[in-house]
């Protein structure tokens, strides 16, 4: 009886360790996913939008549906903000993919997506609920040298895919403000998340996540909608899109961009001079604080006609500076 018990919690352990490698690659499982909770941050969302907004934190936090709905003439709940932390392409891929499923989607007019290099490494996404944890041996080696206990790690990241639930409600039709921090003033010191995974050749450009941001785009149309990207403001943006990562990064995702897409619909700046943006209205180095997300919102979505109506361009073409 031991040792039966013993071999059945060995294989136990096996398939978990294993399984959870190649499960949420199965196209069948994407789909059985879209009639559940998992990835969807789209849920609270009870009427159909007509604007859409979706990225990661820098939507989440930075745009507000109410300012855009006040400026356009629209309802409440005609704009909604499903932008999330550390959502990356996939992740609101599958989340437009779920508001499609539940009848959500039949007035959508414009999607605007917040644009951000980073999620489209594997760098970027170690410790999220999918994809990161599809580690080659190189990869595993560099990460679990950087994080304590990690060969339990993609046990509790398989865990909390499968129990994921959204944490946004209709408050604020999505937005979540951020207070302002004194971060200049506070110990300089980088996460060491944030540093370990620069390396490009060990944690590439993925095309998992362009193939994502490529068909969300087309979904968004299919339905009659126009498809725009946005950039953000950050507070040294001369130092940060001068940096050679940076640019490296930067090269490579405007390239996929222009090659799988092709001329794009771009408004915002990563400049904060474009929206006279002061130290108080950024929570961090990268994240507006409420005051800092009501300038931006009223700066850059005054006219949403306006912006539906413009001519896409190349996006090698863009001048981030005098952007807007």
């Amino acid at each position: 009886m031991y040792k039966r018990f013993l071999l059945y919690t060995l294989f136990s352990a096996c398939v978990l360790l294993s399984g959870q490698f190649f499960l949420f690659r199965i196209p069948q499982v994407f789909d059985l996913s879209l009639k559940t909770f998992l990835y969807d941050n789209g849920s609270w969302v009870s009427e159909s939008p007509k604007i859409l907004l979706m990225g990661s934190s820098r939507c989440d936090h930075h745009i507000i549906p109410q300012i855009i709905s006040q400026n356009n003439a629209l309802e409440s709940h005609d704009v909604a903000n499903v932008g999330m932390d550390g959502a990356t392409p996939f992740e609101m891929l599958i989340t437009y993919k779920k508001m499609r499923v539940r009848n959500k989607l039949g007035n959508i007019q414009i999607c605007f997506f917040v644009l951000d290099p980073s999620f489209f490494y594997e760098s970027g996404f170690i410790n999220r609920y999918y994809e990161k944890i599809f580690l080659n041996l190189l990869q595993w080696s560099a990460v679990s040298s950087r994080y304590e206990n990690f060969y339990f790690f993609p046990s509790v990241i398989f865990y909390n895919a499968i129990f994921f639930s959204p944490i946004k409600n209709a408050t604020n039709q999505g937005f979540r403000p951020l207070p302002h921090n004194d971060f200049l003033h506070l110990e300089k010191s980088v996460p060491q998340e944030l540093t370990a995974f620069d390396d490009d050749e060990l944690f590439p450009f993925s095309r998992f996540e362009l193939d994502s941001l490529v068909e969300l785009k087309k979904l968004v149309e299919e339905d009659g909608g126009c498809f725009v990207f946005v950039f953000a403001p950050v507070w040294d943006a001369s130092s940060t899109l001068s940096s050679e990562k940076f640019r490296r990064r930067w090269k490579r995702l405007a390239d996929g961009i222009h090659k799988e897409i092709g001329p794009v619909r771009v408004i915002g700046s990563w400049y904060k001079e474009a929206y006279d943006l002061a130290y108080e209205d950024f929570k961090d180095s990268c994240h507006l604080s409420l005051s800092g997300s009501k300038k931006f919102t009223n700066a850059v979505f005054s006219n949403v006609e306006k912006i539906a109506q413009q001519q896409p361009v190349s996006i090698h073409s863009l001048d981030f500076q005098k952007q807007h």
